[in-house]
């Protein structure tokens, strides 16, 4: 089956992601894990052509609910958190705002890789809410910058989720 947006929609659905079109072409806003299960990290999920029509490009982009007041200090974090993920990497606008962001290759022609998919909707949802409280704690104030990459390891080795 060829694919485009309301199949992707409906298979986020299928999945139990709140789905909701933006109103733009070729965009969907969805809500993937937050803090608390009323309040889901918006994420925007947008199908750009890549390669002529054969292929598109699924763009999936999870905000996170902090802001970094220091935007350089955020933008190493980020630095040093994005080789500990195993999809996507971490971004920090100059307004900012701070992202999970992630972008994967799809043969239009094709089917819909649902069981590639459905493991990369799972792991990007652990990981923007596991790896953003990391985030957290330096847009916050509450680790240390200096400190930060060693926090991330003591996290990761004892086990903190």
């Amino acid at each position: 089956m060829s694919w485009g947006l309301p199949d992707l929609a409906a298979f986020l659905t299928g999945l139990g992601v709140h789905v909701v079109d933006s109103g733009e072409e070729d965009e969907l806003l969805a809500g993937f894990s937050g803090d608390t299960p009323d309040l889901p990290r918006p994420t925007l999920l947008r199908l750009v052509s890549a390669r002529g029509q054969d292929e598109r490009m699924l763009l999936v982009d999870v905000t996170y609910p902090f802001t970094a007041p220091v935007v350089d200090d955020a933008r190493l974090a980020g630095a040093l958190l994005s080789p500990h993920l195993v999809l996507g990497h971490t971004e920090v606008d100059d307004d900012g705002s701070v992202h999970h962001r992630y972008a994967m290759v799809l043969d239009t022609a094709g089917e819909l890789p649902a069981a590639v998919l459905t493991q990369v909707v799972a792991v990007l949802d652990y990981e923007q809410v596991h790896f953003g409280d990391y985030l957290e704690a330096v847009c916050v104030g509450g680790a240390r910058l200096d400190l930060f990459a060693e926090l991330i390891v003591r996290g990761e080795e004892s086990g903190i989720t």
